[in-house]
């Protein structure tokens, strides 16, 4: 972002609150960073299904790949300092699948409301 990594982590933090997308646990102002909790995060978006003539034949009871799983985790979000400007960073559990998950719907969430 074009903007201080003061006045970024304000926005980041408001966007956070008004996307319900987790609950805010701690916050450091002084490191830039909120602990964000989120349990069953949905995409905000599902991926439309291709509808062919054998769809029901494959897949009769709907089959296919689900996009619409809940995902948990606690995170940690960040602003910190690139270049001119100001970066967000969003991390969870290295080795947790639904966490990395979460921190990327959680990213997404962050772009729609602050662009």
């Amino acid at each position: 972002m074009t903007d201080s990594v003061e006045h970024t982590w304000q926005r980041v933090g408001i966007a956070l609150e008004r996307a319900q997308v987790g609950t805010i646990s701690e916050r450091d102002e002084a490191g830039h960073g909120y602990t964000l909790e989120v349990q069953g995060l949905k995409a905000s978006t599902v991926e439309p299904q291709e509808h062919h003539w054998y769809t029901r034949i494959l897949h009769p009871f709907g089959g296919g790949k689900s996009r619409g799983e809940a995902v948990s985790g606690r995170l940690n979000v960040k602003v910190i300092q690139d270049g001119d400007g100001s970066r967000v960073d969003v991390q969870g559990a290295s080795n947790d699948a639904s966490s990395s998950e979460a921190a990327r719907r959680v990213l997404d969430a962050l772009r729609e409301r602050l662009s």
